[in-house]
């Protein structure tokens, strides 16, 4: 009866959703989970003093390597999506929330997703991109905005959350609705319960500035978005790019199923580096491209 229960189509999709290069931010499967909260979001503060104010959607990839292994991502074919498929891409039981946050907050939350990053020097040396002990499901991509790190900046928060050093900034670009965003500005974050709490140490995540919840649970806020959709198709696409480092060659770690998928990063100039001792798929990255996708949007 789970197996039934779990196979039972719900919608399909046009593209693959995948989580292979979310960690640079070019992921369907995360740009879903934000297209299906921002909706539920909007929805829920049609009719409230909020309901005039930008709605930015905040996503973690919660399978994107790491600890896990190789094998820890996301990878769903074009075609038929089941419930099983909805587990996948969010497998956590957190429930679907709103942030009242600042545009100033809001800069320090990239910055504190951002530590994930090993600094860059523009010296011709292979470097990892992302640091060995990071955790993906503290990386947080911001739909809705548009926005560039510096790698050449070291990071201002420690992996763990504590601040390091307040002058640094690895976040140059930072527009909202193609304009800057001003530090006064107030914007909804949807996020998840475990971040809204403090899950992570994110500026401004606490349970006192929640200005909705309605204890939906995010599989469930994802799955009615599928199947009222009928079918889905989205970009895979980031909000972000990396200011251009010339000289600099980046070593993204990734599953050896991205093979199927380098077209994603034409822009990028892929290049394949085979894959290591511990199963990982090694591609350098060029860090001077691409541009962030236009302004998330539905």
């Amino acid at each position: 009866q789970t197996l039934r229960r779990i196979r039972q189509p719900i919608g399909r999709t046009a593209t693959p959703l995948h989580s292979y290069f979310a960690l640079i931010g070019q992921s369907s499967a995360t740009a879903l989970v934000a297209e299906a909260q921002r909706a539920h979001i909007a929805e829920a503060l049609r009719g409230t003093p909020y309901a005039a104010l930008p709605i930015v959607s905040a996503v973690a990839p919660f399978k994107a390597g790491g600890r896990s292994g190789p094998s820890n991502y996301v990878d769903i074919p074009a075609g038929e999506l089941a419930l099983r498929h909805v587990s996948d891409m969010y497998f956590y039981p957190n429930m679907t929330v709103a942030l009242l946050l600042s545009g100033a907050e809001l800069r320090q939350w990239l910055e504190r997703s951002a530590s994930i990053f090993a600094q860059q020097t523009a010296d011709g040396i292979l470097r990892d991109l992302i640091e060995p002990a990071a955790a993906p499901y503290m990386f947080e991509i911001l739909y809705g905005l548009r926005y560039s790190f510096d790698l050449s900046v070291p990071a201002r928060f420690q992996l763990d959350g504590p601040e390091i050093d307040p002058r640094r900034a690895r976040v140059r670009r930072l527009d909202l609705g193609g304009a800057p965003l001003k530090d006064d500005a107030q914007v909804i974050v949807c996020t998840n319960s475990f971040r809204a709490s403090g899950g992570g140490d994110f500026a401004g995540a606490r349970p006192e500035r929640i200005v909705h919840n309605d204890h939906s649970v995010a599989r469930d806020v994802l799955r009615r978005f599928i199947r009222e959709a009928g079918s889905v198709a989205p970009s895979a696409a980031a909000p972000f790019c990396f200011e251009p480092l010339d000289g600099a060659r980046a070593l993204l770690s990734t599953g050896p199923g991205a093979r199927d998928h380098l077209g994603d990063l034409s822009h990028f100039r892929a290049r394949d580096h085979g894959v290591d001792a511990r199963g990982f798929l090694r591609i350098e990255v060029d860090l001077g491209g691409p541009e962030p996708a236009p302004e998330f949007a539905r």
